[in-house]
This record gives C-alpha cells, structure tokens and sequence, in this order.
C-alpha cells in the first residue's frame, strides 16, 4: 500500500516509474522451480521496489526534477 502511494503520487508529478524486479519463480513459466515464499528478502524487495527513470540522456534538470518529486512523494506518503 505504501509503495502504490508513491508510485501514483510520482506518476501524478510526471515521472515514468516503474516495478521492474518480479522474483523469477513468480514468472508463469518458472513456477515449477519453487513457491512464493521460497525466497522472502527477494519478495519484500519486490514488495517495496519502485525503478526510476534513469539514462545517459537525462539532463540535469530532469535529474533535479525527478529528485523533487521522490522527497515530495515521501513527504507525502510519510
């Protein structure tokens, strides 16, 4: 609940967020390999991920904006 605040919060201010760490063995075609809960530091990871943008072309100001709108959306959500 605490991740999906930010995550719209962030995404209200403009910035593409994403989930990007699922643990493997929760993809369809790993199930096989073990259960959920098999691995829980790798699921309270998932739990609490959020990815955020990042590549060689941002600029500064887009670094600075993305910035402001993580402390505002902890300020928020604190």
């Amino acid at each position: 609940a605490h991740r999906r605040r930010i995550f719209e919060d962030l995404r209200r201010r403009g910035v593409g967020v994403q989930v990007n760490y699922v643990p493997a063995y929760w993809h369809r075609a790993l199930q096989h390999l073990a259960a959920r809960g098999s691995c829980p530091r790798a699921e309270e990871f998932y739990a609490r991920e959020i990815s955020l943008p990042i590549h060689a072309r941002l600029s500064d100001g887009q670094v600075d904006t993305i910035i402001d709108a993580v402390r505002a959306a902890m300020d928020t959500a604190a």
